[in-house]
C-alpha cells in the first residue's frame, strides 16, 4: 500500500506518507467503511527467521547477508567514529546452542539487525522497500529537513526528566570465560573510566559477553546518548504537514537559545470537522555531531 495525499488548494504533488503492506482489512457492515492494518518494510525483517551462523564477519557483510535473504535493498551507514567492524563469533555459539531451547533473543532479521544498529548508534527505518541504518545525530545535517517551530500555531507541553538531567554515568561490564577475565568501563559523558567517578551521579550498569575494551566504549557511549535522549521531549499537535517524518527536525528558541527536537513519531489525523492534524513526538537527541 502507498498512501498519499496532496493540498488541492495549492495544486501541490501527491505526496506519500506511508508506504508498505496490507496484514489486516475489516469492512463495516452497515457503513461503507474500510480499515486496513499495514505494517512497513521492516515487517519483513521482523517476520524472517534465521538458522544461519555468522563466524567473523563484519557489519556490512551481515547487512547484505540479510538483504538476499529477504528481497530487501538494504543501505548500511557506519558512523565515521566507529569502524565497520566483526561481528558474529558469540552468535554463532548462541544460534546453536539456545536457537529452540531457550528461544535467543537472535531468531529473526530484526533482531540482528537492531542488535547492530544499537552497537553502532544508528537508526533502523524503512522507506518503501529500502531499509536504511543510519547514525544518530544530535543536530541536523546538511541533508536533514528542519521546520520553524516558533512560526507554526502548535499546541503541547514540554517535558524534562529531573533525575536524567542531573547527571548519569553508564557502567558497561565483559567478561572472557577462556581466559578468566573482566573489563569494566565507566563513562560520564565526557571521559572512559575504569573505576566509577566520584559524585552523586545515577549510574547504569549493563553486562554483555565477550567485548573486548573499544567495543564496550561503543556500547557505554550509545547507551549514554539513548539515556540523555530522554532528558527533554515534547508531545505536540499541529496543521498537518505533508511531508513530515521521523528523522526531520525541528528548531525552536528556548531562553534566548535557537534548540533543535529530532521527530520521533508522527501521527496524522484527517477529519471532516478537524482537518488535517498531527500529534509528534520530539525530543533534544544525543548522538553524533
Amino acid at each position: 500500500m502507498d498512501l498519499q495525499v496532496r493540498d488541492k488548494n495549492n495544486n501541490s504533488d501527491w505526496t506519500s506518507i506511508f508506504q508498505g503492506r496490507v496484514d489486516y482489512i475489516k469492512r463495516s457492515h452497515k457503513t461503507r467503511c474500510i480499515a486496513f492494518e499495514c505494517r512497513d518494510g521492516l515487517a519483513k525483517l521482523i517476520d524472517t527467521r534465521f538458522q544461519a551462523e555468522w563466524m567473523n564477519y563484519n557489519g556490512s557483510d551481515i547487512f547484505k547477508k540479510i538483504a538476499e535473504k529477504t528481497g530487501l535493498e538494504i543501505e548500511y551507514n557506519a558512523p565515521v567514529l566507529v569502524n565497520d567492524r566483526m561481528f558474529g563469533q558469540f552468535w554463532q555459539v548462541e544460534h546453536k546452542r539456545n536457537m529452540f531451547i531457550a528461544q535467543s533473543r537472535f531468531q529473526t532479521a530484526a533482531d540482528v539487525v537492531f542488535n547492530i544498529a544499537r552497537e553502532m548508534s544508528c537508526d533502523v527505518y524503512a522507506e518503501g522497500s529500502k531499509i536504511f541504518c543510519s547514525p544518530v545525530y544530535s543536530n541536523p545535517q546538511p541533508t536533514s529537513q528542519v521546520y520553524d517551530l516558533d512560526s507554526i500555531g502548535f499546541e503541547g507541553f514540554f517535558s524534562t526528566d529531573v533525575g536524567l538531567s542531573q547527571g548519569i554515568v553508564v557502567h558497561y561490564a565483559s567478561w572472557d570465560s577462556r581466559q578468566r577475565i573482566s573489563t569494566h568501563v565507566f563513562y560520564d559523558g565526557s571521559d572512559f573510566l575504569n573505576k566509577a567517578p566520584d559524585g552523586q551521579n545515577l549510574i547504569y550498569s549493563f553486562k554483555v559477553a565477550g567485548k573486548k575494551l573499544e567495543d564496550l566504549k561503543n556500547l557505554a557511549r550509545t547507551k549514554f546518548n539513548r539515556l540523555n535522549s530522554h532528558i527533554f521531549s515534547s508531545e505536540i499537535s499541529l496543521p498537518g504537514i505533508l511531508d513530515l517524518k521521523p528523522r526531520n527536525f525541528f528548531s525552536i528558541s528556548i531562553n534566548n537559545s535557537k534548540v533543535y527536537l529530532s521527530v520521533e513519531r508522527v501521527i496524522s489525523e484527517f477529519s471532516l470537522s478537524q482537518g488535517f492534524i498531527q500529534k509528534i513526538t520530539v525530543k533534544k537527541r544525543y548522538g553524533y555531531e
